[in-house]
């Protein structure tokens, strides 16, 4: 008898201790959600700061693409320069070959004479 009785005594313990373990898992889920909820809104108020603290305003904006757009024209104007002063090297050089092209078929004619 005294083991049927301690059977049942460990039954009705394990019973009990799953119970409890349950209403454990539901009040760490309610705390866990709780929780979450407050660090989303932490991380909301956090992010909304940083936002407002980033933003530019929008004269600031227009003046750093004015000069940005200064800089570019700029750029260009160099390049535009660069390529003029190419093309007339170019052009020099093709008047050199000209001239040497000349030369030499000026010494092979008298060499044929």
């Amino acid at each position: 008898k005294e083991q049927r009785m301690s059977k049942m005594t460990k039954e009705v313990y394990v019973s009990k201790l799953k119970k409890l373990n349950e209403k454990l898992r539901n009040k760490l889920k309610d705390l866990n959600s709780r929780l979450e909820r407050v660090l989303d809104r932490i991380n909301t108020k956090q992010l909304l700061a940083k936002k407002k603290s980033k933003e530019v305003p929008v004269e600031k904006q227009i003046n750093v693409c004015d000069k940005e757009i200064e800089n570019a024209q700029k750029q260009l104007e160099g390049y535009r320069n660069e390529i003029l002063r190419l093309n007339a090297k170019v052009e020099q050089l093709s008047e050199v070959n000209k001239v040497i092209d000349l030369e030499d078929e000026i010494k092979e004619k008298t060499q044929i004479k």
